[in-house]
């Protein structure tokens, strides 16, 4: 459709328009009113037309006033009552007069006010009859639900499809940029309605029309041939208009689509059938298109750009259409964020979002503009000398067979600096070494942990950033390619997104990989082929001349998207830095001499490009400290000042690289300064790797770990704390007899026990000291690594390095041997801070060992200390019970007065007739027991009174389950009932608490004894007058 119509047959709306604004003014909208506020009144009030009511609503809903400013004093800040606002926007769209309405809605979805769901409201609405309603719902906040903004749309909107689904301000700053949004629709004249002579559809598949808004895409299921000639009618004016058959450029077609997609999630969202043949029928259209478009690939920049404009399209149609299945065929989205992105990018309304992603943090397209400035005229100052270069064969990408030195060879290269910033930082070939390095966050922060974990070589030894995307591009889009790339077709595996680029010149059978990483595995059938960033480099002959580009700061922005893929970030170091951790990979993969003339290279080339940054005043500044005072250059921040900022070392691989450049650039020779700076650089290696060692562990024991294997085993250690409680508890054995005569209570073994334990953890540590050995264990410092503080490298890596710098193998062999990794580990577990560590001379070996030997003695005394005081205080305690209980182990047997007083005199008991009931103040005489002496004959304490019997007593019932409680006074009261009574009254508990049988069966011959004693003792202590008859049993009583 037409997108404006002659101003004389412009038909005034103003008499037939109505405005509708809600706006929320509840507490939670506070932080976005007086945005709202002005940019309303400043962008949106001056286009509106016709008659406007301004409501707001909080917990009710008010009309603030008819007109178009909005006021500060509208915005109240109570509750949410968005039901209410919703019914009041239906019952006005329903009763108004006019014919053309406006909806507007201000809302951040938090409904608070009334039991009455929103979404009650929502699935009641309807389009007005005989009415066009548009709808602008603008969402605030990052929690604003946005399936309300779609369903609202769904089923009150009638009016243009181009309207987009939702305005959504996610924070503060957005909000006039979508109020301005909104204002530009209505400037559109998007409610204007023209009515065709011949029927149409807004989606293929749906109810035809014949009236359609300003800038509506049509479509005619008929032919060309019968839409040649239209009637346009607008009121009461009417107009004609011829149609010819056109080709539809591609970029008109992808909007088309955006259009068909709004009506799409429209009937969708109504419940209404989509039909089958809509998303098909896109393909369709595109893929036929494409095969229209796409011609021979070519090398050259012009065609390269030419053919980026094809494969963009290609990745935003795919993109939409993935969108628009996901939105109909989930019903639930993770979080609301994910629905407005599918909705914002795959609907009418999503590019001005897609822009943002575009642009570089911290960096404005007038920054860009101004960098590709510089870069034109550094080109231009230089392209004789470029253009001299050799380029070889060799030196291009596999897959593109362009290198860095053609493009800017090539007459067209000004050509690529018109594109925007994100797409001349995909096409403009950055050629070097292809790398797996894994992404990490870190890497933006510190560039030196930049870390290889894979370099690819033959056949694929020079790759570009173009040809990755290119690749990746080709996967994703499934399109054979045929022009770019040469050599064999490949079996590859790739990952990460696809991308706006050139498109891969070989066929491929690819696997997603790792997304985060967005690598590729080039074979399918060689994992070590895997690459997922480029180094850049340049040959010796090239680098020279290269230098002024190199210094660019548009070249800096694609090394590090080169590099780390990150198209937000500019770093000035991370070429450097991928330079020097690469170098340092080729050392671990090729530690021995000779190396091939293929690593050889390599190296020339990375030393040549390197050789670039040595001038830049902070390498020179850290070469010197380096040189002259290790310590300081080594620490990660150091007491030295730079540009009034600490001097760093953010990792380890930065002096090592720089030791080596200087070493190739400038012949230093010095071997004495070279083994200082490698010393202290094995020092702070492990000194890095242990800086946070069990450092939240309260319970760790570093030099244990480290230095006494024996106690770090468990099974070791376990056999040696018992082999040594043995030999102790061996030294202190006594007799057992003895023990028993010293110890009345239990209480009192173990208060002796405690006692006797301390004194011998006393003796612990010197033990220790003479029966562990201290050694530093060597596997476990090899395996030190820590590529965050230390770097990208290893043990083994710095060995070869110590090689690389030309050190004899005399002083290799000190610094790497075993006393002096013992001192190297010792000095880093004692400092574990930098700046510590390399402030603080290092001890010798005797001193070091003797740190370490009263460290592990200080981490494991107390810890064996307290086993060892469980084990003999066990011990002696066991000892003791087994004493008493072969001294208890009869059962005891009741005395009269007399046989005590006969036997205690025997006992050492002073005691007589008339002193006995204060020497033995708790004798019963009826069941002749006694409640301060023990009454067990082997017990050394027979007869003995004592204040603490009831604990030395308490023993058998403590450590017994089933002791039979109140067996001589049970038996005592049934000395006249069988043995059966006795045992089922111990069992129910008559008189005690209750005992088991099975506890008392194995006593039943004691039990029968003592109740025939028990009654001799009851028949001798009755008055003569009251003895029965002779023969007669004392069981008649």
């Amino acid at each position: 459709m037409p997108s404006c119509v002659p101003k004389k047959f412009n038909v005034s709306q103003a008499s037939c328009t109505y405005n509708i604004l809600m706006a929320d003014v509840s507490g939670s909208m506070r932080a976005y009113w007086d945005s709202f506020m002005s940019s309303w009144n400043k962008y949106v009030a001056p286009n509106l037309v016709g008659r406007t009511n301004l409501y707001v609503f909080d917990y009710t809903v008010l009309l603030a006033r008819s007109g178009t400013m909005l006021e500060e004093k509208d915005f109240y800040g109570g509750g949410t009552h968005l039901t209410g606002a919703l019914q009041t926007i239906v019952s006005e769209v329903y009763q108004c007069k006019e014919r053309y309405i406006n909806v507007f809605l201000l809302t951040d979805g938090n409904h608070n006010s009334s039991a009455v769901s929103p979404e009650t409201v929502i699935n009641m609405m309807a389009p007005a009859v005989k009415k066009t309603c548009n709808v602008y719902v603008l969402g605030v906040g990052t929690l604003f639900p946005v399936q309300y903004s779609i369903n609202i749309r769904s089923r009150l909107h009638n009016g243009s499809a181009n309207l987009p689904s939702i305005f959504w301000a996610k924070k503060h700053g957005d909000i006039e940029n979508q109020v301005k949004d909104i204002s530009s629709k209505i400037s559109s004249n998007y409610s204007q309605s023209l009515k065709l002579s011949m029927a149409g559809n807004s989606l293929p598949g749906v109810y035809t029309k014949n009236v359609f808004h300003l800038s509506e895409w049509v479509y005619f299921p008929s032919g060309p041939d019968q839409v040649r000639q239209l009637t346009i009618r607008q009121g009461q004016h009417v107009g004609h208009i011829s149609l010819e058959p056109k080709q539809m450029p591609i970029s008109v077609m992808i909007e088309l689509f955006r259009q068909w997609n709004s009506v799409v999630i429209q009937i969708h969202n109504k419940k209404e059938v989509v039909p089958s043949d809509a998303l098909p029928f896109m393909e369709r259209l595109f893929k036929h298109k494409m095969e229209e478009l796409r011609g021979a690939d070519q090398r050259s920049i012009r065609q390269r750009l030419e053919r980026k404009e094809l494969v963009g399209y290609e990745t935003e149609f795919n993109t939409l259409l993935n969108k628009i299945k996901a939105i109909l065929t989930t019903e639930k989205f993770r979080n609301e964020l994910e629905l407005a992105e599918n909705i914002l990018s795959t609907t009418v309304g999503g590019g001005k979002y897609g822009t943002k992603v575009l642009q570089m943090k911290g960096h404005t397209d007038k920054d860009y503009k101004k960098d590709c400035e510089e870069f034109l005229k550094v080109y231009e100052e230089n392209k004789t000398m470029i253009k001299s270069i050799n380029n070889t064969p060799e030196d291009n990408c596999r897959f593109t067979l362009t290198s860095t030195v053609t493009d800017l060879q090539d007459p067209d290269f000004p050509l690529i600096m018109d594109v925007d910033k994100f797409q001349f930082l995909k096409q403009f070939t950055i050629t070097g070494i292809p790398v797996f390095a894994p992404s990490r966050d870190s890497v933006t922060m510190n560039p030196w942990t930049f870390g290889v974990q894979g370099l690819v070589g033959a056949p694929y030894n020079v790759m570009s950033q173009v040809g990755i995307e290119s690749f990746v591009d080709s996967i994703h889009s499934g399109e054979p390619s045929n022009s770019i790339c040469s050599g064999e077709p490949s079996n590859s595996i790739c990952s990460g997104e696809a991308s706006n680029s050139i498109c891969s010149g070989e066929p491929s059978n690819s696997i997603c990989k790792d997304k985060s990483s967005k690598d590729i595995q080039l074979k399918i059938d060689d994992k070590n082929i895997r690459l997922n960033a480029i180094v850049p480099v340049f040959t010796p002959g090239a680098a020279k001349i290269m230098a002024p580009i190199v210094h660019t700061r548009l070249y800096t922005m694609c090394t590090t998207f080169a590099i780390l893929k990150n198209p937000f970030i500019i770093d000035f170091n991370v070429h450097m830095a991928a330079l020097g951790v690469t170098w340092v990979r080729i050392l671990f993969e090729n530690p021995t001499q000779p190396r091939s003339e293929f690593v050889r290279r390599r190296i020339e080339n990375i030393e040549a490009t390197a050789a670039l940054y040595l001038r830049r005043p902070s390498y020179v500044k850290y070469w010197n400290v380096l040189k002259d005072d290790t310590a300081q250059a080594l620490m990660t921040e150091s007491t030295i000042q730079q540009d009034n900022r600490p001097l760093k070392c953010e990792s380890l691989i930065k002096p090592m690289f720089i030791l080596h450049m200087y070493q190739v650039t400038q012949n230093f020779e010095d071997t004495n300064v070279v083994a200082q700076i490698v010393r202290l650089m094995l020092i702070e290696y492990v000194g890095r790797c242990l800086t946070h060692y069990k450092s939240k562990d309260n319970e760790a024991k570093p030099f244990t770990d480290f230095f006494a294997e024996t106690l770090v085993d468990q099974e070791r250690k376990k056999e040696w704390v018992q082999k040594y409680i043995a030999d102790t508890k061996k030294d202190m054995a006594g007799d057992e007899d003895f023990l028993l005569e010293d110890f009345y209570t239990l209480e009192k073994v173990q208060n002796a026990a405690r006692k006797t334990a301390a004194e011998e953890i006393k003796n612990l540590k010197e033990k220790l000291k003479a029966q562990i050995p201290i050694v530093v264990n060597t596997q476990k410092v090899e395996q030190l690594r820590s590529v965050s503080t230390a770097g990208d490298m290893s043990w083994f890596t710095l060995r070869t390095f110590a090689r690389e710098v030309g050190l004899a193998e005399n002083v290799i062999s000190d610094l790497f041997s075993e006393q002096s990794m013992f001192m190297y580990t010792a000095h880093a577990l004692l400092y574990r801070a930098s700046r510590d560590r390399l402030s603080t001379p290092m001890a010798d070996y005797n001193a070091s060992r003797t740190i370490v030997t009263k460290r592990v003695q200080e981490e494991n005394s107390h810890v064996i200390a307290k086993d060892l005081k469980k084990e003999l205080i066990e011990h002696l305690q066991s000892s003791w019970l087994e004493a008493y209980s072969a001294a208890h182990k009869q059962m005891v047997q009741p005395m009269t007065r007399q046989e005590i007083l006969a036997e205690a005199p025997q006992r050492g008991v002073s005691v007589t007739d008339s002193t006995f009931d204060q020497v033995y103040k708790r004798y019963r005489p009826g069941v002749g027991l006694m409640g301060n002496a023990c009454l067990c004959r082997d017990c050394p304490y027979f007869l003995i009174p004592n204040k603490s019997y009831n604990q030395h007593a308490s023993v058998e019932r403590r450590y017994s389950a089933a002791f039979p409680h109140g067996l001589h006074g049970v038996t005592y009261n049934h000395r006249d009932s069988d043995l059966s009574t006795i045992l089922s009254s111990l069992e129910s508990g008559t008189f005690f608490k209750p005992t088991p049988r099975q506890a008392v069966e194995h006593l039943t011959d004691e039990i029968v004894s003592l109740k025939e004693m028990y009654k001799e003792i009851h028949k001798s202590s009755l008055p003569a007058s009251t003895q029965p008859p002779s023969g007669v049993g004392g069981n008649m009583q």
